[in-house]
């Protein structure tokens, strides 16, 4: 050495654990300790006469005048470089460099240490915290699509293999094929090929596919190396130069295939870990979602097909509506003109079917509301006593016909006023005791009303209906409620109905919260029990109506004009003449732009105006109305005329500005109360 180092120095230089190497200007190494000599696998003596660019290549004699500069200026501290090793591997290197001067020699001493485990450390974290920042916000995308969960997927397993391109293929065990989802947005940028394949078949893939075929993953660190099972890729495709892909089971089966490639260093056991955790998250999201899909979709076929039930219902109600309310009118109008006996028996048989059809309807109509949750309940004071009276009285001819007794035994006990739906109360009653009617040929119908339970306000009211007719055996009690059921056949052809009321009534006692039981042998007879869940009011009613019966119309006391608006003839005609039974002037119009032009022309006290007219409908018939009376400054009684009867077609009338509501069919009796509730203009 042309310089002498103190002893302390030089024990400390030789003792460091990290490579040490003095270098004068020209280059030369003037002292190397034993560590650089072990990591170097070279004698002191052999590196001792080498040039330090070629010990440590890293740095080019091209550049050290520079770097020299730098280094006695204060500007080159430290740096990292990579060093190939003769093995072939390559390790990280920090180097510190500090300037000496020993006496009137200038010196540049660097410290080399081995950085590789850290870097890689560094390297485990960064890309474990991106496989679990990638988890997190996977986590959160469950709002997101299917195809929006991909493409961040598709990103997310880039950047957590420090990858520069990946791919995302579905796979159908099926069908042996893939499809291509999409490649990830670097790999487009190089990728120049004019019209990609987006199918493939398994048997048509190289390398690619083996994850499918080994159904485990596949690294391969050498793509450009020749490889058995390589059949190359197309002109213009990115190229490849290290390679993972991984199979995506769902279950057992195999529903995608997911691969990186060209990763800087190596990949290794712990992408494909990070890779197949990564992904299986992503897959069960990817299920959750096309489930939800899935479910959505289905919820909109089913409420698009219970839309257009509920439309075909609606229509066909008007279309069979109106012609009922032509047979049942003229039936009744006929009643009132002078005819005989045989006549008179026509007209009970004709008016008997008219009404079994209607009831069919209405039967129909309430199965479909109950199914979709349309149908509504209300709470008002009523008499049980009241109801019981008025359905026994409806029966009393089918009752006479078949020479059959009805007994009545109501508790007297039993409040006079309750609260509860008196419209659905009234009609679970009437169903079953129509069907007792119905099924029995002889001997007695017994109605029998007593207080179940009374708690504080509540009264539970038990009404058990006995009939000694046909009975059902235990098959036929078992499906006894399920729509469209009767005992067989045989019964629907002899007896008639459509197995609907014993169903609906069920429904209706659920949706009230009461319960309906059935007791009953072949041949001896029925027993059905119905406990009805009702209230007692807070106060009795003092005035009005006797709760549970309609008010009795006495008829208007001025004769009306009235302007009656319907396409239909024969209703037409029917409610022409039936305005002028009860005294009223009917002026008729069958369509809208004619009843506008006669309403401008002459007054009227009240107008009826069919809603479902063609061209121009009630509605908008209505609305110019409306306008027209803002010219003239009066205000004009509508009744809508309709034959729909679903629920919210009243409330959609007097929401658009009718008066009143009058569903078709009708009788004289509804007419002439609707009259007397309608105030005249």
């Amino acid at each position: 050495m042309s310089f002498e180092l103190s002893t302390i120095a030089l024990s400390v230089l030789e003792k460091s654990p990290f490579q040490v190497f003095c270098v004068d200007e020209a280059g030369r190494i003037q002292f190397i300790n034993d560590c650089a000599c072990r990591e170097l696998s070279t004698s002191r003596e052999e590196l001792l006469l080498q040039s330090f660019f070629t010990v440590c290549p890293y740095l080019s004699s091209s550049s050290w005048p520079e770097r020299w500069r730098h280094i006695h200026e204060g500007l080159c501290r430290e740096f990292e470089v990579q060093q190939r090793l003769p093995d072939g591997r390559n390790r990280e290197l920090k180097v510190s460099v500090q300037p000496l001067i020993l006496g009137t020699e200038k010196m540049a001493c660097f410290f080399v240490r081995d950085i590789s485990e850290q870097k890689l450390f560094a390297r485990q974290m960064q890309r474990s915290h991106a496989h679990f920042e990638a988890l997190a916000q996977i986590g959160m995308m469950t709002d997101k699509s299917i195809i929006e969960i991909c493409d961040f997927a598709l990103e997310g397993i880039v950047k957590m293999t420090e990858s520069d391109i990946g791919y995302i293929y579905f796979y159908s065990e099926d069908r042996q094929q893939f499809s291509l989802y999409s490649w990830s947005q670097e790999v487009m940028s190089q990728c120049s090929i004019v019209d990609p394949q987006t199918v493939y078949d398994l048997d048509k893939t190289g390398i690619w596919g083996e994850p499918v075929r080994q159904r485990r993953p596949m690294v391969v660190n050498d793509y450009q190396a020749p490889h058995p099972l390589k059949k190359g890729y197309p002109p213009g495709h990115a190229k490849l130069f290290r390679y993972l892909t991984i199979p995506v089971f769902n279950g057992r089966e195999i529903v995608a295939v997911v691969g990186v490639a060209n990763k800087a260093t190596n990949y290794d056991e712990a992408d494909v870990r990070q890779l197949q955790l990564f992904m299986e998250g992503v897959w069960r999201l990817i299920e959750r979602r096309r489930m939800e899909e899935e479910l959505y979709q289905a919820r909109e076929l089913a409420e698009a097909a219970n839309r257009a039930k509920s439309e075909f219902l609606a229509t066909m109600s008007h279309e069979i509506r109106t012609p009922m309310s032509g047979i049942i009118g003229m039936a009744e109008l006929l009643r009132l003109t002078p005819i005989n006996a045989e006549q008179t028996q026509y007209l009970d048989f004709m008016q008997a079917s008219a009404e079994n059809l209607l009831g069919l309807i209405n039967d129909i109509l309430d199965l479909a509301r109950i199914e979709a949750g349309k149908i509504s309940l209300s709470q008002s004071d009523f008499s049980l006593r009241g109801i019981l009276e008025e359905i026994c009285a409806s029966q009393r001819h089918l009752l006479a016909a078949k020479k059959l007794r009805l007994e009545v035994d109501v508790d007297p006990s039993l409040p006079d006023v309750l609260v509860g739906d008196a419209t659905r109360v009234r009609q679970i009653l009437l169903n079953i005791l129509g069907n007792a009617v119905k099924f029995t040929e002889a001997g007695r119908i017994f109605v029998q009303a007593r207080v179940f339970e009374q708690r504080g306000q509540g009264v539970k009211v038990r009404v058990s209906i006995t009939d000694t007719g046909i009975g059902m055996n235990a098959e036929v009690l078992s499906r006894i409620f399920s729509p469209f059921e009767q005992a067989d056949s045989s019964t629907a052809r002899y007896y008639g109905g459509s197995g609907l009321g014993l169903s609906i009534s069920k429904r209706l006692m659920e949706m009230i919260g009461g319960s309906i039981e059935v007791e009953s042998q072949e041949q001896q007879g029925s027993t059905f029990h119905l406990v009805f869940p009702l209230e007692k009011p807070g106060r009795r009613q003092e005035s009005g109506s006797p709760p549970g019966k309609a008010a009795k119309t006495s008829g208007s006391a001025l004769s009306l004009r009235i302007l009656v608006v319907e396409d239909d003839e024969m209703v037409r005609n029917y409610l022409s003449s039936l305005l002028g039974h009860l005294g009223h002037q009917a002026v008729c119009c069958a369509s809208g732009m004619v009843a506008l032009a006669q309403w401008q022309k002459d007054p009227f006290d009240v107008v009826f105006m069919d809603i479902g007219m063609p061209k121009m409908d009630g509605f908008t018939v209505l609305s110019h109305l409306r306008r027209l009376e803002e010219q003239c400054g009066r205000r004009q009684p509508v009744i809508a005329l309709t034959a729909h009867a679903m629920k919210g077609d009243r409330e959609k009338c007097l929401q658009a500005g009718f008066d009143e509501y009058l569903s078709k069919p009708f009788k004289i009796t509804d007419v002439e109360a609707l009259l007397n509730r309608v105030p005249s203009r």
